[in-house]
């Protein structure tokens, strides 16, 4: 994917590619552009700019669902722990 990040153009400004990067619905390619602006920004390469953000961010057609983690142990009470004694 950062192949397919390498061969977007970015946009003259910092604020412009926050537009670019909420326009973007693949979660993958949005990282790989958060991280290349990321380093352009280090750089000193963006100028702040300005720009008009969507009302929402982009969002794939279908996410990915993933299962939640198994819940914890349940933890023992103080008069558990004191009977283990």
């Amino acid at each position: 994917m950062a192949a397919a990040a390498a061969a977007v153009q970015l946009p003259e400004s910092l604020a412009e590619c926050a537009c670019l990067v909420l326009n973007t619905a693949d979660p993958l390619l949005k990282a790989a552009l958060s991280h290349r602006i990321w380093e352009a920004h280090l750089a000193r390469a963006l100028p702040l700019g300005a720009a008009t953000p969507p009302d929402a961010p982009a969002r794939p057609e279908v996410p990915q669902v993933c299962p939640p983690p198994p819940p914890p142990p349940p933890s023992l009470s103080c008069q558990a722990r004191f009977t283990l004694f």
